[in-house]
């Protein structure tokens, strides 16, 4: 190998999937090898590639031109797990509307299904505080029970998938917590305002409820 001149030297970063190892490398410039690098000034990317373009045309009106940056090669590499986010955010975002969909449906059954029953409570002296104990409670079990179950699964579908990178994080204990805190408040609301409206009726109305 001729003498090469060291012009400078950067911290590791990925050059390839983020599930290959860094390894040593060392990045060359060959003015053989058919490339021309270009450096466009900061928000010029786009008017640089028109103005390569329009030259390589009136210079070589009969080949293509292929412009290619940076970004795109690392894009390219990373596309994979881009889109494997984008789906999992996606398919997250729709169960959890179907979650909501479905729990709001069963809490307004539960609720009609109740409804003389919330209406004599009221009669005989029951808050509307105990009320929404009564109803909120049984969904409250059932939600725990579930994110009790799902939480060893999940850690092992998470652990699984981080084995395939080379560098991974450790699962922190505290994402899971945080996650039955979310899940829980969305179910208290979304359960809460069926709760509410049959909390808050007139317990006269509710006797005479069919």
């Amino acid at each position: 190998m001729e003498d090469m001149i060291v012009t400078g030297i950067v911290k590791d970063f990925h050059y390839f999937d983020l599930k290959a190892k860094i390894e040593p490398a060392f990045i060359s410039f060959d003015n053989k090898g058919g490339h021309l690098l270009v450096q466009p000034s900061e928000n010029q990317t786009q008017a640089a590639r028109n103005s390569i373009s329009e030259i390589w045309q009136k210079l070589l009106p009969g080949y293509p031109v292929n412009i290619e940056s940076v970004g795109d090669r690392f894009e390219w590499y990373h596309r994979r797990n881009i889109n494997f986010k984008k789906l999992i955010v996606s398919c997250s975002l729709i169960s959890l509307f179907l979650s909501m969909i479905g729990l709001f449906t069963v809490a307004y059954q539960k609720t009609r299904s109740r409804t003389k029953e919330i209406g004599i409570r009221k009669i005989n002296g029951a808050k509307i505080s105990d009320i929404l104990i009564m109803i909120n409670s049984d969904f409250f079990r059932w939600t725990i029970i579930a994110f009790l179950i799902a939480v060893p699964a999940a850690f092992y579908a998470m652990h699984k998938w981080l084995e395939g990178y080379a560098y991974k994080t450790e699962i922190k204990w505290w994402i899971l917590v945080l996650s039955g805190l979310i899940i829980v408040t969305i179910s208290f609301l979304t359960v809460s305002w069926q709760s509410w409206r049959a909390a808050t009726r007139n317990p006269v109305e509710a006797l005479r409820y069919e």
